[in-house]
This record gives C-alpha cells, sequence and structure tokens, in this order.
C-alpha cells in the first residue's frame, strides 16, 4: 500500500515537472506570436500609408496638368482671337487696294490714250513721265496686295490650326478631369480603409499588450505554485521512504 502511494506520488510529481516544462517560455512565446501579429498589421497599415500617399501625388500632378492645359486653352484662345480680329482688317486692306489698282489702271489707259494721240513732244514727254510713275505705282500695290492676300491666307491656315489645338486641349482637359474625379473617390475610399486599420491596429496592439502581460502573470504564478506543490510531494516521498527504510 505505501509503495503505490509512492508510486503515485512519482506520477503526480512528473506531471508537474511537465506541466513546468510546458509553462516555462510562454510568456516569451506569447510575445513571439504577437510581433509576429503586429509585424503583418503594421505591414498592412503601411501598405495602405503609401497607397495614400501615391494617390495623393496622382492627384497632385493630374491637378498641375490640368492648370498647365488650362494655361495654353487660354493662350490659344488669345492667338485665335488676335487672328480673328486680323482677319478682318486684311479684308479691308485688299478691297481697297483692288478698288485703288482698279482706278490706276483706268488712269494709264486714258493716259496711254492721250499719249497715242500726241505728237508735241513736250506733251508726250510729260505723259510718258505719268504713264511711268502710274504704272510704278500700280507695281507696287500690286505688289502689296500679293502680300496682303499671303498674309490673309497664312492667318487662315494659322486660326484652323489653332482651333483644331484648341480642341485637342479641352478634350486632354476633359480627360484628365475625369481621371481627377476618379483619383478623388479613389483617395477618399483608400482614407477611410486607412482609418479604419489605424484604429484596428491600436486596438490589436492594446490587446496583444494584455495577453502578453496575462501569460507573463500566469508563467510566473504557475512556477511558483508548481515548485510548491512539487517541493511538497518530494517531502511525501522522502517521508514514505523514511517510514520504507524503518520498515526494512
Amino acid at each position: 500500500m505505501v509503495d503505490a502511494s509512492r508510486e503515485t506520488l512519482e506520477i503526480v510529481k512528473s506531471a508537474i515537472s511537465h506541466f513546468q516544462t510546458d509553462i516555462t517560455g510562454i510568456s516569451g512565446r506569447s510575445q513571439n506570436v504577437a510581433d509576429s501579429i503586429l509585424g503583418e498589421a503594421h505591414a498592412k497599415l503601411s501598405e495602405a500609408k503609401n497607397d495614400v500617399l501615391n494617390t495623393e501625388n496622382d492627384i497632385k500632378n493630374t491637378e498641375n496638368c490640368i492648370c498647365n492645359l488650362e494655361e495654353k486653352i487660354e493662350q490659344t484662345k488669345y492667338c485665335i482671337n488676335q487672328l480673328e480680329e486680323r482677319v478682318p482688317f486684311l479684308q479691308s486692306k485688299i478691297n481697297a487696294l483692288e478698288s485703288q489698282i482698279d482706278a490706276m489702271r483706268q488712269e494709264l489707259s486714258s493716259l496711254k490714250a492721250q499719249l497715242s494721240n500726241t505728237e508735241e513732244d513736250d506733251e508726250r514727254s510729260r505723259l510718258q513721265s505719268q504713264v511711268h510713275a502710274l504704272e510704278t505705282r500700280i507695281m507696287s500695290c500690286e505688289s502689296d496686295l500679293s502680300d496682303t492676300k499671303m498674309e490673309l491666307n497664312d492667318s487662315e491656315r494659322k486660326k484652323q490650326e489653332l482651333q483644331g489645338s484648341l480642341s485637342g486641349l479641352k478634350s486632354q482637359k476633359d480627360s484628365y478631369e475625369a481621371k481627377l474625379t476618379t483619383l478623388k473617390k479613389k483617395y477618399n475610399s483608400e482614407k477611410d480603409k486607412l482609418e479604419r486599420l489605424n484604429n484596428a491596429y491600436k486596438k490589436v496592439e492594446d490587446d496583444l499588450k494584455m495577453y502578453v502581460s496575462a501569460t507573463k502573470q500566469f508563467e510566473s504564478s504557475s512556477n511558483d505554485i508548481s515548485r510548491r506543490d512539487k517541493g511538497a510531494v518530494e517531502q511525501c516521498i522522502q517521508s514514505i521512504d523514511g517510514y520504507l527504510s524503518v520498515q526494512i
């Protein structure tokens, strides 16, 4: 009967030793688990922060592009307006030159007719001088007319080109504005996600601190109890051994 009690106590002692082994370092293991969880959570939080920053940069770049396009649009409109103001002036100048040339040609025709009917040398010399001067003026006006028509054609061509460029710039601006709207929606969504992750991270961090603290207290108190229980069992075993030795 005494041997059986001693055997039972040995089993209890062994169980206590195993329990001590199991709980020894449990706080360290729980800390490792907590660190791993926080590491993953922090990585997700950092990723969300980077997403927000990247979208902020995209928004700034897009807004800058829109500002640049608006400047180009205004500049192009100004150039078109300048050409539109210039065109009527050129058209009026062309009409005036054509009328002036027609009048001088009629006058030239009249002078030539007079010249052909004049036999006096002095009169012929005077008329020839007038014909020459008038022909020179006509040539000058025709040259001016040609230059003005070329300028008008060039202005019309530039105006069409600028109007085409203006349409392209406006189309680009519309595209960037649509992109900006999408980016702002994305940014708001990412900001909400970041806030939720940040709140969740703080809660997880606090909960894990409490968990690690509890395991440390559990490990400490369990070790103390186990040592006391193991000491009591060992004392019983020693008493039984002493009893058995007396019996022998």
